[in-house]
């Protein structure tokens, strides 16, 4: 195992957590939850370990197995990859719900305050306004009824300004809308494209990662490689005087005859 396989292996956990979570979310009892993320998880396994499995009965010379198990891995990655679109698109949606809610909340604060805003400035400019000193002294049954509504106006300006104050400017997704001013695409495509890119990137590192850092295989005793004769080594140089070989035979040596001197007479 190399520093590499742990971005790998990181990998091959995300996809199972995501397909395993959106195979849950999407079950109601506890049987049919716990059968789907059997499901989903089988599935995932599937696509991380078919290549690999196809490469080694490659090497042995199958091939019908090797193709079957590559015909498998295409709709194993493609299911993987839309469970983990659909996770991260529900995930994204999720965490922006409440951004959303404000943003919404604070448009209609605001369209509520210029409409009660232009419906001011027009009772102001009515002749009513003049006669009644601004709605501080009003006699006709008309006049107290012009009051009411002045009245129901700056409740509403009222309330849509304490809503402005408490909800402050808020987008609800920042890098979307910046992506929609760099690019002119719609925020919806954008969106799409945000939440595919990262699921397709860890699936292909998930699915392709194992078959891409497979050990090599070693030479087959028997192999071309195994079979080649080594190169001939030239022989060591014979001495020209060999030492004499002091273990040989040794030849008997054969005694001086003694010579008997006679006396003389």
């Amino acid at each position: 195992m190399t520093p590499v396989h742990l971005p790998v292996f990181g990998a091959i956990a995300c996809t199972m957590f995501f397909n395993g979570s959106y195979a849950y979310e999407n079950a109601e009892a506890t049987e049919n939850k716990l059968a789907m993320v059997a499901l989903a998880l089988t599935i995932d396994l599937a696509k991380c370990s078919f290549l690999p499995a196809a490469a080694h009965l490659r090497r042995e010379g199958r091939v019908l197995g090797p193709l079957l198990l590559v015909l498998l891995w295409v709709p194993a990655l493609a299911y993987s990859t839309f469970s983990g679109y659909a996770y991260l698109i529900t995930t994204r949606a999720g965490a922006h719900v409440s951004a959303h809610a404000s943003a919404d909340e604070r448009t209609r604060a605001d369209q509520t305050y210029r409409a009660a805003s232009a419906d001011l400035a027009a009772a102001k400019s009515h002749p009513l306004w003049q006669k009644t000193a601004a709605c501080t002294r009003s006699t006709t049954q008309r006049e107290r009824s012009f009051c009411t509504n002045v009245g129901a106006i700056g409740a509403r300006l009222a309330a849509a300004e304490a809503i402005l104050n408490r909800v402050p400017p808020r987008e609800a997704q920042p890098e979307i809308a910046r992506l929609v001013t760099a690019t002119g695409w719609t925020a919806q495509s954008l969106a799409f494209l945000v939440a595919l890119f990262p699921a397709v990137l860890i699936e292909l590192v998930a699915g392709l990662g194992l078959y891409a850092l497979r050990s090599s295989p070693k030479p087959l005793e028997g192999s071309q490689d195994a079979l080649q004769t080594p190169e001939r080594q030239p022989p060591p140089p014979t001495p020209q005087n060999p030492p004499s070989d002091v273990s040989g035979v040794l030849e008997p040596v054969s005694a001086k005859p003694r010579w008997k001197v006679a006396a003389a007479p």
